[in-house]
């Protein structure tokens, strides 16, 4: 079974997107998170990590690149076997946000809100 974790300070976009993957994957265990910081803390202490994380970038407090650089510094040092596919979710990326998240190996690519069964569907053929 497919694990899926939800990074987005918007709840009502968390439970929408819940239901979407669930139709994408079929399938799925979803794990919700309305900060950054809670999401990073949860995956730096699970046994188990999830297959995909879609992460929103513009969120309070630590946002989704202070997130993906924590994470990937996290990724280096535990030198992880296996690593989740991140997609970025995001209403709306500017050519340079693309350039910054090219480098970080961490992001599979961007997807535009508002998220869809396609978009899951893409993820799911590409994980």
């Amino acid at each position: 079974m497919k694990k899926v974790m939800l990074i987005d300070d918007n709840d009502t976009a968390i439970f929408l997107n819940g239901r979407i993957v669930n139709k994408g994957f079929g399938q799925v265990l979803t794990y919700s998170f309305n900060t950054a910081e809670n999401a990073l803390k949860n995956l730096t202490h699970v046994a188990e990590y999830p297959d995909v994380i879609l992460l929103d970038l513009h969120m309070p407090g630590m946002d989704g690149w202070e997130f993906l650089d924590k994470f990937q510094e996290y990724v280096n040092t535990a030198q992880l076997e296996k690593v989740p596919s991140i997609y970025i979710v995001t209403s709306y990326a500017t050519p340079e946000e693309q350039k910054i998240a090219a480098k970080y190996n961490v992001v599979k690519g961007f997807i535009s809100k508002p998220l869809t069964v396609d978009h899951v569907k893409g993820i799911k053929e590409g994980a």
